[in-house]
């Protein structure tokens, strides 16, 4: 046993720990499954127990069970419902080794493949993989590992190099990046194995997590080299420059991978042809941020925007609208009332609704409540029309005055709106959005064309797509009169929802 490498030669040299009986024992990173579920998932290990592998990784002992260990296993076929993991503790075959973890005064046995769990509602788990890879670098020094360049395409096969997927990346830029892989040999149906993330920290590798590899149910897409590249098999994970990662691959049965390591960027298409012309697709989009990250990594967000302003640039941005004529003069008529009505509520206020995210914003009954009102202009668009409208009425009213100054100038456009969050003041700011700046530009071929658009890359966001006006036959009246009728009873609802907020939060 040993604590952490002292030498990174050891990750390359390292052999399977076993059992006396020959199997491997668990680590933190095992591919679990139970024959109740639909999914199979990554057995986790929050706080090491200080007892490790010759290459540092943590065992697993027979008390790791519980919900911080095992997220779940997609839906129970014995509830019907979504996997909520209660089980036994490990059944351990052979008391091989005893972990005392006197952190917390446990006591356990290592977990070995071929031992088995117990869920309360029926279901057996067991271990598909070990979480110990099965590395064959011999005496293999770092320039040997593959070295993967973001946006540039790769390939490798174990036949070829002998040895098992070792890789390393640096990047140049902090945020959210996806590893697509395209298995040469081996159909993905269901986990392919085990991704594991390593950063170097000295001459010691920091362990950094543990990523299943498994076939997506939707497709990932990817600008490189100028042409969009697909993939419904990849792992994300969160990257910062100036650090050096290792990723390793525990894959069994797979003997050769392309892939790609690309920034995560949201992609859609929009189609801006006249409804006459062609009634298919949507005319407009808009990007929302969606503070997941800012959550998980508060201050390396806090630092990012800081380092923009510092750098003369903006700041993060938070909303990316695309907009066809008809929604440009729509948004500006949304900034207008705004600014005749609008009491001062932005503070805290706005950081509670969370409206940055069209997946947050769904869950609020404000939504659906503005959906049913602006459904009956714009059909499948309500949502994220809804969605807007409830972001504006948390913007301070300064800064619609100076956003709608420069919309005026681009009247009847096609146009994309950017609203960034900017740091406030010259010191760096940690929680909070201060959501201060904007860039408006024309885009001349945005019209009458198929084309993509995109969210900011290296965030992660989710597009709210807004569907073509289809004339309406039994009015007289245009979109903008339309909205104007009904505008008022827009933000009448708004403001009576925010009062609400503002109350209940001042009474707890």
């Amino acid at each position: 046993m040993a604590g952490n490498n002292e030498d990174i030669q050891k990750m390359y040299k390292h052999q399977h720990m076993l059992g006396r009986g020959g199997e491997e024992c668990v680590v933190r990173g095992a591919n679990i499954k139970c024959d109740q579920g639909t999914d199979t998932c990554i057995l986790q290990l929050p706080q090491d127990h200080g007892v490790y592998t010759a290459d540092s990784r943590p065992l697993i002992d027979s008390q790791d069970k519980d919900r911080i260990n095992i997220s779940g296993f997609g839906k129970c076929r014995v509830t019907g419902k979504l996997c909520d993991p209660s089980l036994t503790p490990w059944t351990v075959k052979l008391e091989n080794y005893i972990i005392d973890d006197t952190e917390i005064g446990r006591l356990g046995y290592a977990v070995e493949v071929g031992d088995t769990a117990t869920c309360y509602n029926g279901g057996s788990v067991s271990i598909i993989t070990s979480g110990q890879t099965s590395p064959s670098f011999g005496e293999t020094n770092l320039g040997e590992v593959i070295e993967i360049v973001e946006d540039v395409e790769g390939s490798w096969s174990n036949k070829e190099k002998g040895q098992d997927f070792l890789g390393h990346i640096s990047v140049s830029n902090y945020g959210l990046y996806n590893f697509g892989i395209d298995c040469k040999d081996s159909e993905v149906n269901g986990s392919s194995g085990s991704l594991f993330l390593y950063a170097k920290d000295g001459k010691k590798l920091k362990y950094m997590g543990a990523y299943e590899i498994k076939r997506r149910n939707f497709t990932k897409k990817a600008k490189i080299a100028g042409k969009i590249k697909s993939f419904n098999t990849w792992v994300e994970f969160i990257l910062s420059p100036d650090h050096d990662y290792y990723i390793e691959l525990d894959c069994p049965g797979v003997n050769g991978i392309s892939y790609c390591l690309v920034g995560n960027q949201d992609m859609e298409v929009v189609n801006t042809y006249s409804y006459e012309k062609d009634k298919s697709g949507y005319s407009a989009g808009v990007w929302f941020f969606n503070d997941t990250m800012k959550k998980k990594e508060p201050y390396l967000y806090a630092y990012e925007r800081f380092k923009r302003q510092k750098a003369g640039k903006k700041g993060i941005p938070t909303v990316i609208m695309y907009l066809s004529p008809e929604y440009d003069n729509a948004f500006n008529l949304f900034i207008g009332n705004r600014i005749a009505n609008k009491k001062n509520i932005w503070g805290d206020v706005s950081n509670a609704l969370s409206a940055l995210s069209l997946g947050l914003g769904i869950n609020e009954k404000i939504i659906a409540d503005l959906s049913a009102i602006i459904g009956k202009l714009a059909g499948p668009s309500s949502l994220a029309l809804s969605v807007i409208s409830l972001f504006l009425a948390t913007l301070p009213k300064l800064f619609l005055e100076r956003l709608r100054f420069e919309l005026d100038k681009n009247q009847y456009s096609f146009i994309k709106i950017t609203l960034f969050d900017v740091n406030p003041g010259t010191e760096e700011i940690v929680g909070g959005y201060n959501i201060d700046d904007f860039k408006i530009e024309k885009i001349s071929d945005y019209e009458n064309k198929v084309m993509d658009i995109y969210g900011e890359k290296y965030w992660i966001g989710e597009f709210g797509m807004i569907s073509k006006i289809k004339p309406n036959p039994n009015s007289n009246k245009s979109i903008d009169e339309q909205i104007r009728d009904n505008i008022e009873k827009i933000f009448n609802k708004i403001e009576k929802y925010l009062d609400d907020k503002v109350n209940s939060n001042g009474k707890k």
